[in-house]
């Protein structure tokens, strides 16, 4: 019979998580003819190491990668200090042996591979699959990242990354856009903060951007602009407007790409948890009207992925 050392256990821990270090602890428990304590082990284990993937997740990307893998090590050494220490001691003080290093290895490398599966798993859900989409081309610029699709030439894509770094859209701070194309228009893509499409002043600014990227960079063709989470799936799409569209600055012309002085209209892509009822909050509009322009028979039958059109209020002159 051999047992694993409080050292083993840390190892393991540290480098596949709760769940190695409570394998190797539920087998001394089995060599100490305990088995009713193994059981109960491995499954804290299990549900310590997911709660640690969990909170990797939610907490700022600023937070120390590290300070994680140590706290469970800290944890595992008190636990252990705390229930078998002592009997490991006494085994070995019988003339016991220790554990070869090569199970601890073992298990260390099989744990770690199953928790990055789980975190694969999780941001291939997370991102709607978008995990593999081919954004383009990428450039760099001042601190942010520029993809272009195929048919945006290179020279082109490069003109835009020069004009945002002009106009201090990219600063030195992470930043990423893509721009594509589509027939005549040319789609801005910006990936933006969680919760920073709720910003209000989004359609003044996402539209004015829009024009400025018409007149200045594509030769007044239209530009449209997309708020994107950060696998660049479209949060919410405004209309297209190009350079020549600037004769009247009112939000519904602004928001217009052919004039009339019909409401703009804004595209929203639903996501998991919406309901209609919250779009409409939301956007400043009532379910009726939601149901009426997307001829919505049900408010509560909206999917993940349907497109919206949600009008803009008009503002009396």
């Amino acid at each position: 019979m051999t047992l694993y050392s409080g050292t083993q256990v840390r190892i393991a821990t540290f480098f596949g998580g709760p769940l190695a270090g409570c394998i190797l602890m539920a087998r001394n428990y089995g060599s100490l003819a305990r088995p009713d304590k193994a059981g109960p082990c491995l499954i804290i284990g299990f549900i310590s190491t997911i709660a640690l993937i969990v909170a990797a997740f939610l907490l700022p990307e600023s937070f120390p990668n590290i300070v994680l893998p140590l706290l469970s090590v800290v944890v595992m050494h008190q636990w252990h200090q705390g229930t078998q220490e002592a009997e490991y001691k006494r085994f070995i003080g019988d003339g016991g042996q220790r554990a070869s290093y090569r199970p601890v290895a073992f298990v260390s490398v099989s744990c770690l591979v199953g928790i990055l599966l789980v975190i694969f798993a999780m941001l291939l859900v997370g991102s709607g699959g978008a995990l593999f989409d081919d954004y383009g081309q990428r450039l760099e610029f001042n601190g942010g990242e520029l993809y272009y699709a195929p048919d945006v030439t290179e020279e082109q894509a490069r003109s835009l990354g020069r004009y945002l770094v002009k106009t201090d859209f990219f600063d030195n701070t992470p930043k990423s856009v893509r721009i594509t194309r589509s027939g005549a228009v040319y789609a801005f893509h910006i990936v933006v903060a969680p919760e920073g499409e709720k910003n209000p002043l989004l359609e003044i600014v996402a539209t004015h951007l829009g024009r400025e990227l018409s007149a200045d960079v594509f030769d007044n063709a239209p530009v449209e602009v997309h708020i994107c989470d950060e696998y660049f799936q479209t949060l919410i799409q405004f209309p297209a407007v190009a350079g020549e569209d600037a004769g009247s600055d009112s939000p519904a012309s602004r928001g217009s790409p052919t004039g009339g002085g019909l409401p703009a209209q804004r595209i929203y892509v639903v996501r998991s948890g919406d309901t209609l009822s919250a779009i409409a909050r939301k956007h400043g509009v009532t379910v009726e009207a939601l149901q009426s322009l997307n001829r919505i028979s049900d408010p509560n039958k909206i999917s993940v992925g349907m497109r919206l059109e949600i009008p803009t209020k008009r503002v009396r002159d």
